[in-house]
């Protein structure tokens, strides 16, 4: 509990940029006769706004040169003094002119690229949060030490909040051209790394990540430097612009940077434009298609994240794929209900977990980005058609089988030439129930408005030694008609992703070869990252609620559990100790879950699934309402802290906040405690003993 809450108004470094909000909004009038013809690249973007505007129309432009001091005089020319800096990563500024001023700037020695600059806004539409369904609920079960530290993420947007308690002493108090505190960047950084100290239910992804602010004003990334002194591993994207499809130029600088740092992980929402049409590019006028919000989520490198309910469908507002070029975009879903803001965040705040579970492992070192999207996307529950597909990508995050992946070694970080083969010996074994291989690398970035974004193409096959197979990854069909995008997944030859999955159901045991073909190389060398995972045949286990959850008493919870292969089974429970068991119902085992009415008391309970392959019980675990203690006397020297009594407690534990987090302070048989001075008076949170079970 809180007694007071701290009063806030940030740190004041507000950066004034009034006159580049002043033109955001376009004058349209008149259409011009004549659309000039400019001997630099422009983007779809820019050239539609031109071919509908009069020469007086006001745009910002975002102009990239190698000669800023003669752009910077052309601008003092016209009267555009202090024009603002594109980023900190090219040589550029954002300017306001007229149509019919801009040939004789495209013409400036220097300038090699104008764009229209656009206002990024976020996505999300905050709905709740459920941990259980990506099995970030259970990782945190399985590895309680694995929380983010020593891990450091970037969300870029606007500034979070640095006084919730939930982030004490985890901010880098980095604020360049950031405005005030802002609730959604607040709500991305509970869901990477909240530290559950103002409420049992803000516990994040990373709980103990440390995080940092970073502006979304410039739409390039940062420069290198900026990651490495602040050694930033993840940085967060939750917004986006318009439905935008070409490989732009801050695609270019994305894929740029995930080559110069190949560690950092960069994780975008898709968008909230699922219903909504492209105006532009091969995918034009397909409504419900190809509607990712803003060119740098065609980046190569990176992720982008649609977004599924509690049930793991795929909401209606995430954006779709393809990308521009017919890639598989999005490449994965987690659960966001509101939006794919949260999304995106749960990714982000899985893959720090990931790196920190490989750096203990491999004395210190991070993985590269290749190999965590590839472990990511490889273990994610295939979900919608069977394979992948453009709306939930390869599938929804699974936490804990991506950890795992990690902790049995089953990858292989690699790289080869143009037309080498490697061929990699792999043994599958009786009894699994599914195979899944995935080869990922980071492409060199393309030329802007490339038609096709692949650079290295790469092909992975499977060959079965005993019959000669040989087994093809997954493609979609990249035809633009809607018939065509909806067409299930074939197995063929990839030449456009730079990711390639196999993946075989009820699989032939004996021994195979992983043939990698480097196919078509254009630089020196290529490195890749391959992953697999076997899952064994005719296993069930729960994987919500364990012992370390609760659930609430009279509320709807989802029952949760992984099983492959098993179709049907009774779901019952009991309340312990020795309580019978009664029936909740008997289902379909494949949905991997249930809605429970959750008894409306407060007791220890138990789960089991009775099934033709077994009966699997779960961990004890409680029902129970957490406890809010109360201040019922306030003295000049003191204070009194009560709670509800609890009948079947057996003790109470008071924890008041610490450095980072709540941290223990006694052991209690009363409902009661005077607060004294020396205590820290502002944050106290109490829980109970229930036969040694903490609520």
């Amino acid at each position: 509990m809180r007694f007071s809450r701290p009063c806030y108004r940030g740190f004041c470094l507000l950066i004034l940029i009034s006159f580049v909000s002043s033109y955001t909004t376009l004058l349209f009038s008149q259409p011009s006769d004549k659309v000039d013809q400019l001997d630099i690249p422009v983007s779809p973007i820019l050239a539609r706004q031109l071919a509908v505007s009069t020469d007086s129309t006001l745009f910002n432009i975002q102009v990239i040169t190698s000669e800023p001091d003669l752009l910077l005089g052309w601008c003092r020319s016209k009267s555009r003094k202090n024009p603002l800096p594109v980023s900190d990563t090219v040589s550029g500024f954002i300017i306001p002119i007229t149509k019919s001023e801009l040939p004789a700037l495209a013409r400036l020695k220097g300038v090699t690229q104008v764009e229209l600059w656009r206002q990024a806004h976020t996505d999300l539409k905050q709905e709740g949060m459920d941990l259980s369904l990506n099995e970030v609920s259970l990782a945190h079960h399985l590895y309680p030490d694995l929380s983010g530290t020593p891990m450091i993420v970037s969300i870029k947007e606007n500034r979070l909040d640095s006084t919730d308690i939930d982030f004490k002493n985890r901010i880098v108090p980095y604020f360049e051209f950031l405005n005030d505190v802002d609730l959604h960047a607040t709500n991305m950084g509970s869901i990477i790394g909240g530290g559950a100290n103002s409420d049992v239910h803000s516990k994040g992804v990373a709980w103990d990540a440390t995080m940092l602010s970073s502006s979304f004003i410039f739409l390039f990334p940062s420069d290198a430097a900026f990651f490495q002194t602040h050694q930033i591993t993840v940085q967060n994207h939750s917004y986006g612009t318009g439905i935008e499809n070409f490989y732009g130029p801050e695609s270019v600088k994305y894929d740029e940077l995930c080559n110069e740092l190949p560690d950092l992980m960069h994780i975008f929402s898709a968008g909230n434009a699922g219903d909504q049409t492209s105006t532009e590019g091969t995918y034009a006028n397909l409504t419900g298609w190809a509607n990712l919000t803003g060119q740098f989520k065609q980046s190569k490198n990176t992720i982008s994240v649609g977004a599924t309910d509690s049930t793991d469908h795929v909401v209606p507002l995430s954006s779709r794929g393809p990308a521009y070029d017919g890639r598989i975009k999005p490449e994965i879903v987690a659960y966001g209900h509101g939006g794919t803001s949260g999304a995106a965040a749960i990714i982000s705040g899985a893959s720090l977990l990931l790196q920190q579970r490989y750096a203990e492992l491999n004395n210190g070192e991070i993985p590269p980005s290749s190999l965590t999207r590839a472990i990511l996307i490889n273990t994610a529950k295939d979900i919608e058609t069977p394979g992948p597909d453009f709306i939930s990508g390869y599938g929804s995050l699974r936490l804990a089988a991506a950890i795992e992946t990690i902790d049995k070694e089953n990858y292989i970080v690699d790289y080869i030439n143009h037309l080498d083969s490697k061929g990699i010996p792999f043994t599958i074994p009786d009894d699994v129930a599914e195979v899944k291989i995935m080869i990922a690398w980071n492409d060199p970035a393309h030329h802007l408005n490339a038609s096709l974004s692949l650079i290295n193409n790469l092909d992975i096959t499977l060959e079965n030694l005993q019959t000669g197979e040989i087994i093809y990854p997954w493609i979609l069909s990249s035809f633009p008609s809607a018939d065509s995008l909806a067409q299930p997944a074939r197995r063929g030859s990839d030449s456009i992703n730079n990711v390639e999955q196999i993946t075989i159901t009820d699989p032939v045991p004996g021994e195979y070869i992983i043939h990698i073909h480097g196919t078509a190389i254009q630089t020196s060398t290529q490195t890749f990252a391959l992953t697999w995972q076997l899952q064994p045949d005719e296993t069930f286990h729960w994987t919500f609620p364990t012992r370390s959850d609760f659930l609430q008493p009279g509320n709807n919870a989802f029952l949760r559990w992984s099983s492959p292969s098993i179709e049907n089974g009774t779901i019952q429970y009991r309340t312990l100790p020795g309580g019978d068991w009664i029936e909740i119902a008997s289902i379909d085992l494949r949905n991997q879950y249930v809605r429970w009415s959750v008894p409306d008391y407060s007791i220890a309970a138990q789960l089991r699934m009775i099934t033709d392959a077994g009966v699997f019980e779960s961990d004890s675990f409680l029902i129970t309402t957490p406890l809010r203690p109360e201040v019922i006397l306030v003295c000049e020297d003191s204070i009194i802290l009560a709670w509800p009594k609890i009948t079947l407690a057996d003790s109470f534990e008071l924890f008041r906040i610490g450095e980072k987090h709540m941290e223990h302070v006694e052991f209690l048989k009363d409902t009661f405690k005077v607060i004294l001075p020396d205590y820290d008076r502002r944050h106290f949170a109490v829980a109970y003993y229930e036969k040694g079970i903490r609520s």
